[in-house]
């Protein structure tokens, strides 16, 4: 096991270096600056020459492009802000690379996530500091780990669902998000922006509005999905009941379901709502 895990984070360091390499390449010889996904289309082509990347799954080296591309992003940010060592990205020696990251769960190491978040919720109550601290650091981790968009704007549900905030908390934890998707990504137009979300579950009566009624409709669909991630499918009959409770319910709904073990739990926790 160890000796594969070195073989891996040997091809994962090759293909780091290969990736500076091909990008100082392009803007010497050509005057291009490679985006990220032209990188990681050449992976296929560097598997053929380098067969030893083969024993890396596709999105460990896709997320190495991405660690690279972070490197330049946080480089040119220095440069512009006149920083005197803005430190251009190097390449690695051997050994120096120690780690690699699977995006999505399944993909080797399956990591439960959604119980992650839940346990900041749970270790944070009643501390409404320290919960916008831990949440502003997982939403900067998932820049990290080489999600697409829409896998993004996801996750970022889940998280606004489960370490909600007092309202004045979550207007600065917002603005301090846009500002870490700024610096990760190095763009200005926003793609997980809280309005897009709110857009996406198509509400399209103004801005306030629609994202208030665009993130209840998303705090169902989580509560739905981790009770079917908890218990398996369920039924119609409690999938509707649970559609129907109100935000302030289903927050409490996203407390319990944890300790649920049946569906049965589920129907009792229900039956037990005042009418």
């Amino acid at each position: 096991m160890t000796c594969h895990l070195a073989q891996q984070l040997e091809a994962c360091r090759w293909t780091y270096n290969e990736v500076l390499a091909e990008r100082k390449r392009a803007y010497e010889e050509r005057g291009e600056t490679l985006r990220r996904y032209d990188r990681q289309a050449l992976l296929p082509v560097w598997k053929l020459v380098r067969p030893a990347l083969k024993l890396v799954h596709s999105q460990v080296l896709q997320n190495v492009c991405v660690r690279a591309d972070h490197a330049f992003h946080a480089f040119f940010r220095r440069v512009k802000t006149g920083d005197p060592e803005p430190g251009c990205p190097r390449f690695k020696g051997f050994g120096r690379y120690n780690s690699i990251t699977y995006p999505q769960y399944g993909n080797g190491v399956r990591l439960d996530g959604e119980r992650l978040i839940h346990r900041d919720a749970q270790e944070t109550r009643g501390r409404p500091e320290e919960r916008m601290q831990r949440k502003l650091a997982r939403f900067r981790a998932l820049f990290r780990l080489g999600y697409r968009p829409e896998e993004l704007r996801t996750l970022i549900r889940l998280l606004d669902h489960l370490l909600r905030l007092t309202p004045g908390l979550q207007e600065m934890a917002r603005a301090t998000m846009r500002q870490i998707e700024r610096e990760e990504t190095g763009m200005e137009t926003l793609i997980t922006s809280f309005e897009e979300l709110a857009r996406e579950e198509g509400v399209q009566e103004g801005l306030v509005k629609g994202r208030q009624e665009g993130l209840v409709e998303g705090q169902r669909d989580l509560v739905l999905r981790l009770l079917t991630h908890k218990l398996g499918a369920l039924d119609e009959a409690l999938r509707v009941r649970v559609a129907t409770l109100d935000p302030e319910t289903l927050l409490r709904l996203s407390d319990a379901l944890f300790d649920f073990v049946t569906t049965a739990d589920l129907g009792a926790w229900l039956a037990a709502l005042p009418e």
